[in-house]
């Protein structure tokens, strides 16, 4: 019996009649909504504690919840209550899918889920708590670097939780003081992700397809942008994939077709986001 094909409804994926999985799409700077002075309109952010919040509750119940994370981290506040609107969602299985980068307060996110997969390229930044403005007298400054320190423990409480004993805290502490870029087998092997998977394309047209097609329910301007920079990254691992073949080559048979089922797979995952930004703006509202 083939695989169930999948369709949108109300931003939930309907793979079969009795099991139903929930997306959400972290893909901006995590803020609540904003104002536009100038025009005297509602600026909505869908990555707020309110949009996320409503976003679950249209999901009702599901048996798996996928967050999709593209982000450059934004406002602590607004990401803890994300991370504990998401920890608290009953459903049996969540899981964070690093789309390219997470950073800041979007990695606090993502240790949410039961489990954090990430792509061969994928990144992850872990840094202490920081303000970009402040102002006060000494005594008022003091306490705004001990209530910073506190901020600082609440992240990382949640990556120690999730990386289940593969970190102790005084690495964790110095990688965070560092402002530190992790690469996903670092990640790995710190427990921050559980596992790195490989960018591919299924038959029903999964990854950046399944993306196109979510972004059509949700208006896909901004996400057909998103889809291209995909395509550009994947491009260039093309690149350096092909260079890297060419400047030496493979030290046995079995690395020489190893190296090809990787072209193989970034070429399929370029294609298949090609066809996603096609039907994006195929069906974007005019």
């Amino acid at each position: 019996m083939g695989k169930a094909r999948m369709r949108i409804d109300s931003r939930v994926l309907q793979m079969a009649e009795d099991k139903k999985k929930g997306v959400l799409y972290i893909y901006d700077t995590v803020q609540n909504d904003g104002y536009d002075w100038w025009n005297g309109e509602k600026i909505v952010s869908e990555t707020s504690e309110a949009f996320i919040r409503d976003r679950l509750a249209e999901m009702g119940a599901v048996e798996e919840l996928d967050i999709h994370i593209s982000s450059s981290g934004g406002s602590v506040k607004v990401g803890l209550g994300i991370y504990s609107q998401i920890k608290s969602f009953g459903c049996p299985r969540k899981v964070a899918y690093i789309d390219g980068m997470a950073a800041s307060i979007a990695t606090v996110i993502a240790m949410a889920a039961d489990e954090v997969v990430m792509q061969n390229a994928g990144l992850m930044m872990i840094h202490d708590a920081w303000i970009e403005y402040t102002s006060g007298n000494a005594k008022e400054l003091r306490k705004e670097a001990d209530d910073l320190d506190v901020i600082t423990s609440a992240s990382k409480t949640a990556y120690l939780e999730h990386s289940k004993g593969k970190i102790t805290e005084e690495q964790l502490t110095a990688f965070m003081d560092a402002e530190s870029w992790l690469t996903a087998a670092q990640c790995l092997e710190y427990g921050l992700c559980d596992r790195i998977g490989e960018a591919e394309e299924d038959e029903e047209g999964g990854g950046p397809m399944q993306a196109a097609r979510i972004a059509c329910m949700m208006g896909g301007v901004e996400q057909a942008g998103k889809i291209m920079a995909e395509i550009s990254m994947l491009k260039k691992r093309i690149e350096a994939l092909e260079q890297s073949g060419d400047d030496k080559g493979a030290s046995s048979a079995s690395e020489e077709a190893e190296a090809r089922e990787k072209k193989k797979r970034t070429r399929s995952a370029v294609m298949a986001a090609m066809r996603g930004m096609a039907e994006v703006m195929f069906f974007m509202p005019l």
